[in-house]
Parts: C-alpha cells; structure tokens; sequence
C-alpha cells in the first residue's frame, strides 16, 4: 500500500511540476455513505495540464499513457494492485483543472495489510 500511494503521489508531483505549480493535494476519508461505504477512500489531486477526458478510461491499461516519454507502466502496476485488493482505481480530469486520482478499497483490503 505504502508503494502505491508513493507511485501515485509522485506521479502528481511530476504532473504538478510540469506546470510549475509545486504542489500536490491528498484527502483520505472513511465514506459512510455511497459506492465506498464502510471502506477507504483517497484521492490525489495534481494542478498539472489535466488528463485528457478520452484517454482517462484507457489509463491503466499496460503502455497507455498520457506522458510523452511514459510507457504506461506505473499507473498499470498501481491499477493492478488497487483490484488485487479489491479496490478501484481512477483518472479523470478535475473540475478546476489537473488531475484526481481516486483510489477505493474495501475495509477488509486495509484491515488485512496492518494484520
């Protein structure tokens, strides 16, 4: 858990840097209510150019990515290990420009990895 969330932060650190805005946002909540009720909830957003709406489906997918020089690998991996975990993984453009990240998992994917 501690790699994927490294992976993910700095994924928005370099998306962030890329528009010479230094700066990451992250808020981790408990949901009562709605799809990730009852489990954890993070999401991670970067002030960089933002992800194209078109290409934010494919994004996770093995050699899809949104960088010049990315060969989709990271978010891959991270995708990957979000659904072993029974969790889900997200990319899409923010509202107020940049990226959110939103990754979702099951009580039970977080109560298992401090055991």
């Amino acid at each position: 858990m501690e790699h994927l969330l490294l992976a993910l932060l700095h994924n928005a650190a370099d998306a962030s840097a890329s528009h010479a805005v230094n700066r990451v946002g992250m808020e981790v909540s408990y949901p009562s209510k709605g799809l990730s009720a009852g489990g954890l909830l993070i999401e991670i957003r970067d002030f960089g150019p933002g992800v194209d709406s078109a290409l934010a489906p494919r994004l996770g997918r093995l050699f899809e990515s949104g960088k010049a020089e990315g060969l989709g690998l990271g978010l891959a991996l991270s995708h990957a290990a979000v659904e072993q975990l029974g969790g889900h993984l997200s990319l899409r453009p923010h509202v107020d420009g940049g990226s959110l990240t939103r990754v979702e998992l099951p009580r039970q994917a977080f109560e298992e990895s401090e055991a």
